[in-house]
């Protein structure tokens, strides 16, 4: 799928090596299939599940009636939303060794995410408060690289996470590091 496609070049765009800084397709201890596990120092693990959900998305950007335009846009925030909240019972968190304790949803499209957020301004937050994290590809490319670099130091210790959290432009969300 495209979403699936963009998430794999991102991480050969940061550096990363397919079987030894991530692998996709894993399954985990209750048969569910994330897209991709990244591999961290030390055997963390960061299980990442793309959610690329265009159909309003694509009908409210072909629209050219405004208040048709803005219900699907709701629509696509609200479709968002009930991908944040379907991923947060799959509990990937649960379900591998290591220290990190979230799921990442990778929005694909950088204009779907943002249109999201627009209309859903609570879904990160929200989203973060169900350990999933909601991220497009400007957000997640940063984390990828950060995590290539701590790969190739041995170490990614609070500071490489703050420094991720900065580059994702949420330096306000910086709570979920010290859970």
């Amino acid at each position: 799928d495209l979403g699936e496609t963009i998430l794999r070049n991102l991480v050969e765009k940061a550096g990363m090596i397919k079987y030894i800084d991530f692998v996709e397709q894993t399954s985990t201890s209750n048969r569910s299939i994330p897209d991709m596990v990244i591999n961290l120092p030390g055997g963390g693990k960061i299980p990442i599940d793309s959610k690329l959900s265009l159909e309003a998305f694509d009908r409210a950007m072909d629209s050219t009636d405004k208040s048709e335009r803005k219900a699907l846009e709701e629509k696509h925030a609200n479709n968002c939303r009930t991908l944040m909240r379907n991923l947060s019972k799959q509990e990937y968190h649960k379900q591998f060794d290591g220290p990190i304790e979230f799921v990442v949803m990778f929005i694909g499209s950088e204009p779907a995410y943002q249109m999201a957020l627009k209309h859903d301004g609570k879904l990160f937050l929200d989203g973060a408060d169900k350990k999933v994290f909601v991220v497009s590809p400007l957000s997640l490319l940063p984390l990828l690289s950060l995590v290539s670099e701590g790969s190739d130091t041995g170490d990614l210790g609070e500071t490489i996470l703050r420094n991720l959290v900065e580059k994702a432009g949420m330096i306000k969300y910086i709570d979920f590091v010290e859970q």
